[in-house]
């Protein structure tokens, strides 16, 4: 089984990351301390969307586009991984 390490982590207008915002992650454990609301989950709900994509719903309350897009009209609404694979490098 390969072994995959996530490395990078680009979201832009998701959640309540209107701008760009990089996570970088590293090797072993990372640990991200922050007060409520400052979009923790919202960095979870990402990950997890550009590996697996978000459907395009329209009701707030059900998880797709309309739940995760930030609310003040970004000029994006995207994601990239950046991870590797038994060395490999891929985004």
């Amino acid at each position: 089984m390969a072994t995959v390490l996530f490395r990078k982590l680009r979201l832009s207008g998701f959640g309540p990351y209107r701008d760009t915002v990089t996570c970088r992650l590293t090797c072993g454990v990372n640990t991200l301390i922050a007060r409520n609301e400052a979009g923790k989950s919202s960095l979870v709900a990402g990950l997890m969307a550009t590996i697996f994509g978000l459907p395009a719903k329209s009701d707030p309350g059900e998880f797709g586009h309309r739940r995760f897009k930030n609310w003040y009209g970004p000029s994006r609404f995207e994601g990239e991984l950046e991870f590797e694979a038994d060395g490999t490098v891929y985004k």
